[in-house]
């Protein structure tokens, strides 16, 4: 784990107060960090409160442990936040009539990002002619559904009362320091930190080729054009950042974590949960299983594995391949189609999201590394912490974040190359040890450089010099 510019603590007589905007609480590796920042932090040393940008619609994974924690005080979402009521014509109502006009230009890049998202979904969903054409007499009420879909983020009016809660929350809580996650995050804490001059720290989720996948690419333009009034960018992708013009002195690099004292806590039950997941699923308790985490998304390259399991099963017949993570019916049906199609339908066990999914490393064998985008995330983190081998695909990710040349933990193969992973997946698992010690070297390679103790500490030092640093200049 790396940092630059980070000055050490200084006392105080209370804690720094940061506040954390995130689009929401579900489980994703951005909202398990939020999650791992308020619980790991000395609350002598720091307090958070946390808002998120949309509200609780049942599946905020985290919402009750950071309410236990006294981080989280928002309600559920009630019925009223389902209605639509334009989110354009709800933030010109708020730019126009319900602040100061001393605070309307730092809504700008509210504004600007409720635009992108609207000439996004305007420009993705006009049919060409052509689609018009061969629509017209099979699916066009299927296509207005979607279209009406689509239009939901820009339609519900999200940004304003988003930014009614945030000022809310900021009148009561008065933070120190604002901390933006995910997409949302940023053009709305850049706006509250704009209206309160408070310093603002914003954590890039993911490379600009997964925002771009995930059709969120207007955010790479909201970096470019508002960047100044960021104080610090967490990520371990410098170089974009900088390529679009961010300063180099603004990035503090650091690449993911994971928390060791819950894997270690994991880890001695390991036997256990190797019983009781292959009883679960209803396999051979000497069953070799390959995990693989993460949602069912194409850019998560589930496919590949897939198309790499019959070469893996005609070589140990007893192999299972399990996948964890949310689902979307399409993505699910296509994958039971194709496991068909192999004739390995019995051989993949699609468990869905699991909250806590520590238990199905410490069952498995070898790990999947399979994004066709990002190296390391979370997900492989935890994999390397638990000591599991891992194939992978060489996305070309800056060093920091990958690791699996590093570690040597396992080994990298061409992206989107499921031959080529189904060879290298048998290599380690004919090892005699099945491949035990090279797993245990990314185990090793975890507790010297990816405690998650340790990103939170330099978190809390990131915040502390900001606030001292705001202070002074205040004085």
């Amino acid at each position: 784990m790396e940092s630059s510019r980070v000055a050490p603590m200084s006392s105080r007589t209370r804690p720094v107060r940061v506040l954390h905007i995130i689009d929401g609480l579900g489980g994703g590796g951005s909202e398990r960090h939020v999650w791992e920042i308020v619980r790991m932090s000395d609350p002598q040393q720091v307090s958070h409160r946390v808002v998120t940008v949309f509200p609780d619609d049942g599946t905020f994974v985290y919402a009750e442990r950071l309410r236990r924690a006294g981080a989280y005080l928002q309600e559920a979402a009630r019925e009223s936040d389902e209605t639509a009521n334009g989110a354009e014509a709800g933030l010109s109502n708020l730019i126009k009539s319900r602040v100061p006009q001393s605070l309307k230009r730092p809504l700008r890049p509210v504004r600007s990002a409720a635009i992108s998202v609207r000439n996004h979904f305007a420009q993705a969903l006009s049919p060409t002619p052509a689609q018009e054409d061969a629509s017209a007499s099979r699916d066009t009420d299927a296509r207005l559904m979607n279209r009406s879909s689509a239009h939901e983020l820009v339609m519900e009016g999200v940004y304003s009362k988003a930014m009614e809660r945030l000022m809310g929350e900021y009148a009561r809580f008065r933070p120190d320091v604002i901390q933006g996650h995910t997409f949302h995050g940023f053009s709305l804490g850049l706006s509250l930190k704009l209206m309160y001059s408070r310093p603002m720290v914003y954590f890039v989720p993911a490379l600009f080729s997964q925002l771009r996948d995930a059709k969120v690419g207007w955010l790479i333009e909201q970096y470019r054009s508002f960047h100044q009034g960021v104080d610090r960018f967490v990520t371990g992708y410098t170089d974009e950042l900088v390529g679009i013009g961010v300063p180099a002195e603004k990035i503090i690099r650091l690449s993911v974590a994971v928390d060791l004292q819950e894997v270690a806590h994991v880890y001695a039950e390991r036997e256990r949960h190797r019983a009781e997941i292959r009883r679960v699923a209803g396999i051979p308790g000497d069953a070799l299983i390959a995990l693989s985490v993460g949602r069912l998304h194409p850019s998560k390259g589930h496919q590949y594995a897939l198309e790499a399991l019959p070469a893996l099963v005609r070589r140990f017949p007893e192999l299972h391949w399990m996948v964890i993570g949310k689902e979307w019916e399409e993505e699910r049906e296509a994958l039971e189609q194709r496991a068909r199609e192999l004739g390995v339908e019995r051989h993949m066990h699609l468990m869905g999201f699991v909250e806590e999914p520590l238990p199905f490393y410490a069952a498995s064998d070898i790990y999947f590394r399979t994004p066709v985008y990002e190296a390391e995330n979370l997900s492989s983190c935890q994999a390397m912490a638990m000591g599991l081998p891992a194939v992978g695909f060489e996305t070309g990710s800056e060093v920091l974040l990958e690791l699996i040349g590093k570690a040597g933990h396992g080994l990298l193969v061409p992206p989107r190359d499921a031959e080529a992973l189904a060879e290298a997946a048998i290599k380690i698992l004919s090892l005699p040890d099945r491949g035990r010690s090279l797993g245990e070297r990314g185990a090793n390679y975890c507790r010297a450089h990816l405690d998650f103790q340790q990103l939170v500490s330099i978190l809390v030092a990131v915040y502390t010099e900001l606030h001292r640093s705001q202070r002074r200049d205040a004085n």
